[in-house]
């Protein structure tokens, strides 16, 4: 068993979700002995206009306009990152170049959310 550990777990599905998660029942258990940081996803622009009445549309939203803060603990031990950028809908663009580009440049505000967290 793990014990004593800082965990960072980088969740394919936003903690907020609807159904449950696997990775979010994970978390949960290592926190039992561990100090763990939940990655959620971030908003993407896709889901902002169709979903934007959802509740864990508008707390991800909330976070972008810096309505509420980006970190928020669950329970002890345990504590969930929120993005505070929006990234472009990009599964649909046929083009591999393309796609390559938007996918690059998500991933540079993503990983610029997270350093703001991280003291490293």
């Amino acid at each position: 068993m793990i014990k004593n550990r800082d965990i960072i777990i980088v969740g394919q599905q936003s903690w907020d979700t609807e159904i449950g998660s696997n990775c979010k029942n994970i978390a949960l258990e290592f926190s039992k002995h561990n100090r763990v940081l939940y990655i959620s996803t971030p908003l993407d622009r896709k889901t902002r206009f169709q979903h934007g009445d959802k509740e864990s549309t508008k707390r991800r939203l909330d976070v972008l306009l810096k309505k509420a803060e980006p970190l928020e603990l669950i329970q002890d031990n345990l504590w969930v990152w929120y993005h505070d950028v929006m990234i472009e809908s990009i599964n649909w663009i046929k083009g591999e170049w393309l796609f390559d580009i938007f996918n690059r440049r998500n991933n540079r505000k993503l990983a610029g959310s997270v350093k703001k967290l991280l003291p490293c």
